[in-house]
């Protein structure tokens, strides 16, 4: 059973998810690896896809196909980036947690797929080898 205080430090350490501050501690791998790899890795992406899902859609109503291009592959390299920004706090982390065992180096592989999986599709988007949904011309 947790205790009033417990429940108090749960809270209070959970208000902080999301926020510069905490943004600034996963990068520079100042959290667990839990947090690292968990929140950071997928957490963040219940924050990213809607946006980038609503941003793509009011972007391809009102931009240029130009400037559509342009923004979407930002909002693609900035994803890379991040992700790669990521791989490192994680591979920071697992480094200094050796009480995980040999799951904390899946985590980095996975944690690398990302990174690879985002660079190829920042490759493909700007050499104009795929368009995101071709469908959907105006």
């Amino acid at each position: 059973m947790t205790s009033e205080i417990d429940t108090a430090t749960i809270v209070a350490e959970r208000q902080r998810y999301f926020t510069p501050r905490w943004f600034l501690d996963l990068l520079a791998a100042r959290l667990s690896l839990g947090d690292t790899f968990w929140i950071g890795g997928f957490g963040t992406v219940l924050v990213f896809v809607p946006f980038g899902f609503a941003l793509f859609l009011v972007a391809h109503w009102v931009l240029s196909p130009g400037q559509f291009r342009i923004l979407m592959g930002g909002w693609i390299t900035f994803l890379t980036l991040f992700h790669a920004a990521l791989w490192t706090a994680i591979v920071r982390t697992a480094w200094r947690t050796p009480q995980v065992g040999g799951w904390r180096w899946v985590g980095v592989l996975v944690a690398l797929f990302n990174v690879a999986a985002m660079a190829t599709m920042a490759y493909l988007f700007w050499t104009g080898a795929i368009a995101l949904v071709p469908g959907l011309q105006r």
